[in-house]
């Protein structure tokens, strides 16, 4: 998913890329339904994508944890706080991410557990656009945490929601009985293990399932 190069991935490709100079690595990056449909279809070898109902073809992994943020710019109301309950947001405009993104089910869910009634100003597919119009003051937003990318836009603060908290799984996805190329293989272990590294920084704990 797009989100996933903005932050998780980057750094793991240039580790990969180090270790294996002559490999090429061909990044589709789609929607949540996108990418499914792209390893169903073998175009691509494995991919990372939101925690949820699968294809029976398909098997996934988990890999880690992605609280949704509140996003707004320096100068709204709640710049300056470090947590805010999503009860506050009831009364700011926001800049919702639409039924096409594979997020919009779990920020739905959370809504409907807090009885909330959001206002939308805007509604928009992807995160970069949602990012853009916080960027500009049309809106403040709520978006996946490895949505932000460091420094991108100054005078945007990232403030955590609690009351709940909610955040989305991410998964490695793969065909069942897969039998990866070698260099796919590398690369799939290599996000693997970095997944299970950020769930026990984030935790204090290691996971047996990953």
């Amino acid at each position: 998913m797009p989100t996933v190069g903005i932050q998780f991935l980057p750094k793991l490709i240039q580790e990969y890329s180090s270790s294996f100079p002559e490999n090429r690595i061909r990044i589709l990056d789609h929607s949540s339904t996108g990418v499914a449909n792209a390893v169903l279809q073998r175009e691509a070898e494995f991919g990372i994508n939101i925690a949820g109902p699968h294809h029976s073809e398909l098997e996934s992994v988990p890999l880690l944890e992605d609280n949704f943020t509140f996003v707004c710019r320096d100068d709204h109301p709640f710049a300056n706080r470090r947590e805010i309950a999503w009860k506050q947001l009831d009364k700011h405009p926001l800049i919702l991410l639409g039924q096409f993104s594979g997020n919009r089910a779990l920020l739905d869910q959370a809504f409907g557990m807090e009885n909330l009634q959001l206002q939308s100003v805007y509604e928009v597919q992807r995160v970069s656009t949602a990012l853009g119009l916080v960027a500009e003051g049309a809106g403040a937003a709520v978006l996946p945490q490895l949505a932000m990318q460091r420094d991108a836009y100054p005078r945007i603060r990232v403030i955590q929601l609690s009351q709940p908290r909610v955040a989305r799984t991410l998964v490695l996805l793969s065909r069942k009985n897969a039998i990866f190329s070698p260099a796919a293989a590398a690369l799939y272990d290599l996000i693997r293990k970095a997944g299970k590294v950020a769930h026990t920084k984030r935790t204090g704990k290691s996971s047996s399932s990953m």
